[in-house]
Parts: structure tokens; sequence; C-alpha cells
């Protein structure tokens, strides 16, 4: 709020971001995660190198699932770019890992993509290889398609560690056009006994 009285963040905005903190804190907290925000693509990193530094005596499943559109272009490239120190802490022999990006689908063809074979060795080059394809564009308005996203990477991938985690990495909130909503996304997460951690990047 003091942003917004200092001039330093538009008031549509303001309530914009407030709305996706809620809507990401309820996935987090419902399904044993833990919903972060961070300001700069330093931040995002560190904290995903955190998540992964987490039980890592743990076998662990991770799934990524990245926000696409166009105003995630630096966030994905600091991603790409430090992957390795991302994914180092986990065990190439036990643990897995898969990336996935989504959009909003009611606007971009295709919306929603997955690398091809699944959960794979942390060390794999086709998940470098699978960022590297990604190319931060559309989005139409600020809602995307989150609930869809969340809820087809839960439903599509083959869970198997002890800990399974998905990472949703966003700076918007979802669209309320999606055909799932936050009940189904922490239902499908329950089901599969997965912890969902969100984080918000700075908007």
């Amino acid at each position: 709020l003091d942003e917004v009285i200092d001039g330093g963040l538009d008031v549509a905005d303001f309530l914009f971001d407030c709305s996706a903190s809620e809507a990401l804190e309820i996935l987090g907290d419902e399904t044993g995660g833990s919903f972060v925000q961070v300001d700069t693509v330093d931040d995002l990193v560190s904290t995903l190198v955190s998540v992964t530094e987490q039980q890592n005596e743990e076998v662990q499943d991770i799934a990524f699932l990245v926000d696409a559109t166009g105003s995630m272009s630096n966030d994905i490239d600091g991603v790409r770019d430090r992957l390795d120190d991302i994914l180092k802490s986990l065990d190439d022999d036990e643990d897995r890992v898969t990336i996935a990006w989504f959009r909003d689908k009611h606007v971009d063809s295709p919306w929603y993509r997955r690398n091809s074979r699944g959960l794979m060795a942390p060390d794999s080059k086709q998940l470098g290889n699978f960022l590297e394809g990604i190319d931060a564009s559309g989005g139409g308005d600020l809602p995307e398609s989150l609930y869809d996203g969340a809820y087809k990477t839960l439903d599509e991938v083959e869970w198997g560690g002890t800990r399974r985690v998905l990472v949703i990495i966003t700076d918007a909130g979802p669209t309320d056009r999606d055909t799932h909503d936050a009940s189904d996304v922490v239902r499908k997460a329950e089901e599969s006994e997965v912890e969902i951690v969100p984080i918000l990047v700075g908007l």
C-alpha cells in the first residue's frame, strides 16, 4: 500500500498483485507447500535452489511449471542460464525432474507444453534443451491459465518419488475462464500426494 501512496505502483497493478498472491497462497497452504513472492531474477533462482535442496535425503520428483507469456522473458532467461545451479543438489540416479510451460488457453495456441519424456534425471540435456525452446510470448490480458496448467501437469506426471513437488513460476494470477479452479487443483494434488510451491515474481 505504501508503494501506491508513494506513486511507485499503479493502483490496478497493486490490486491485481494482491489477487494473484491470494490465489497462489491458497495452492501452497492447502497442499503442504509454501507460497513465495520474489522481486528479482536472482531471488527467483535462489528460491528454486532452496526448493531442490530441501529434504534432499528423500527421493524427489519435481515438476516445474513456468508461465511462458511475454512478461516472463527475463525470468525464463534467468532459470535457463542457471539451471545447473538449481538442479545440482538433486541425485542424478534417483531424483527426477520435468518442465512444462503454460500461457492463456483462451488466446494462445499452443497454450501448454511439457518435455516429451516426462520425469527424467536432473542431468538430462533434454531439460536444458526444452528450456531453450521456450519462447516467452502471448498471454493477452494479465490472468493466465494457471489452474488448467497446474491441473494438467498434476494429472499427466507419473509421480513416484517419496517427495513430490509442483513448482509454479508466474507473474500473474489465474483466469476465471479456466475449466478447473483452485479446489480442483488442490484435490488433484492431494490425490497424487504433491505439495505445490507457487512463486510469484515481481510485476
